[in-house]
């Protein structure tokens, strides 16, 4: 019996570290060209083009006179995506969005 709650109770706590790790080790956000890839941890992979955007809105920190991106949200009519700062890659994409996307859809916050 013993053997059983402490397995039980393991498994529990365990649980939200493993959905976590799953999530990371799943979703990915690759650009190429003029197309945007998203492969969401569960659904079917999709893609739109630059041309869709609508709007992207960055929050940003200034750590000893340097922007430090902390988040990305990318719009389009129908979807959006998000990407925080653990995410690798997540310098590579802003600069590659700051390169193809118009400067009137993007929305810059800063945080001191």
């Amino acid at each position: 019996m013993f053997v059983i709650v402490l397995a039980s109770v393991s498994a529990l706590l365990s649980s939200p570290f493993l959905v976590w790790g799953f999530r990371i080790w799943r979703f990915r956000v690759t650009a190429e060209g003029d197309v945007i890839t998203v492969s969401p941890t569960a659904g079917r992979k999709y893609t739109f083009s630059v041309k869709e955007v609508t709007r992207i809105i960055r929050k940003t920190k200034t750590v000893s006179s340097w922007e430090e991106i902390k988040k990305l949200k990318v719009y389009t009519k129908t979807r959006h995506v998000s990407l925080n700062e653990n995410m690798t890659g997540i310098e590579d994409m802003d600069a590659y969005l700051m390169r193809h996307i118009s400067p009137d859809k993007i929305i810059t916050k800063k945080r001191k």
